[in-house]
């Protein structure tokens, strides 16, 4: 009967491991969610206020997602989101996180990172989707990035308003012709 009881409380603390990661995965992409940059940017924001050393946060989104799910159906738009999510792990240094925001949003949280140093990335990843090569069923999907690039340091005063500035940067991206990056220095 112990013996029954310890493999019924593994189980029990296997299945509860694996529901608090998919309650902070987003099931599609694979990557962090909402849920998981709340958590993640609490550590951040701490690193901050024992170095001083700035952090960047950029959202980017997809260029005309719905025009890609109106074309060539809603399969081609996992698609998309799936390939960009792999293309923006792959092109970001291994200390930068990424995270599906929601929708055809991403945000990437970039430790230690000067403004300078954001816009280089963003431009970078933007850079790298422009002349990635999208295909769903043999046919080849434009695909182009937005992004809206914000400092945490100096021009915000806390996480919220950081995000508010890269989302406003974001549509001012999307306003101004799309396929860019806007941050506080444009």
């Amino acid at each position: 009967a112990q013996e029954k009881r310890e493999q019924l409380i593994s189980e029990l603390l296997d299945l509860k491991k694996r529901l608090e990661e998919a309650a902070r995965t987003d099931p599609l992409t694979g990557l962090p969610n909402r849920r998981d940059f709340e958590e993640k940017i609490v550590y951040e924001t701490k690193r901050f206020e024992r170095h001083g050393k700035p952090f960047g946060l950029v959202i980017g989104d997809i260029d005309h997602f719905k025009k890609i799910n109106d074309t060539y159906g809603h399969d081609a738009g996992d698609q998309a989101l799936k390939q960009a999510a792999n293309l923006m792990k792959t092109t970001l240094r291994k200390q930068d996180l990424v995270f599906r925001w929601g929708g055809e949003e991403f945000l990437v949280l970039l430790p230690e990172t000067d403004l300078k140093g954001a816009e280089t990335l963003s431009e970078k990843v933007r850079s790298k989707f422009e002349s990635e090569d999208f295909r769903y069923n043999q046919q080849k999907i434009p695909v182009t990035m937005s992004f809206g690039v914000a400092l945490y340091f100096g021009d915000c005063p806390n996480v919220d308003h950081c995000l508010k500035q890269a989302d406003d940067r974001l549509y001012v991206a999307k306003r101004t012709g799309r396929n860019k990056v806007v941050s506080g220095e444009k």
